[in-house]
């Protein structure tokens, strides 16, 4: 048996959706993103930028906003439209930061960012896949079974 899962999420998933692009947007362009938060200064931020953790924090953002959208739209062709905005975003914000004071577009960023994009779909699909196979629990066997007889 399978499971209708509707193709547009609420409104909730929807606001979180865009707070987190909002703020991921926010931390990409600023000159000092986590000077509003009460960072690291410059010199550890620079760190992070060129190391292997620089690329995974790209990896992660960019796979969990993949991942929000896909769930606030679920179709298969619009995970198409989802991850072709998602890689344009992580492309843009890279190449706004030519113009952002201490801050440079990396190519090795934009490749982080369309990974992560992939990685976020792949998760979203993966988990539509289980939610739709997945058999009714004895909890909803019973309510449905109560509901009918």
């Amino acid at each position: 048996m399978t499971t209708a899962i509707p193709e547009r999420a609420g409104l909730w998933p929807r606001a979180i959706a865009w707070a987190y692009t909002v703020a991921l947007t926010y931390g990409l362009v600023a000159s000092a993103p986590l000077a509003i938060l009460g960072g690291p200064g410059d010199a550890a931020q620079e760190a992070i930028d060129r190391s292997l953790a620089g690329a995974v924090q790209h990896i992660v953002a960019y796979a969990g906003l993949a991942w929000l959208w896909c769930r606030v739209h679920r179709g298969r062709s619009r995970w198409l439209w989802v991850g072709a905005l998602a890689v344009a975003h992580g492309l843009a914000t890279e190449v706004i930061q030519l113009f952002v004071p201490r801050r440079e577009c990396d190519w090795f960023d934009m490749l982080a960012n369309v990974g992560g994009v992939l990685a976020g779909i792949g998760l979203a699909r993966l988990l539509r896949r289980r939610a739709v196979r997945r058999p009714p629990s004895a909890r909803e066997a019973t309510a449905a079974g109560a509901a009918t007889g």
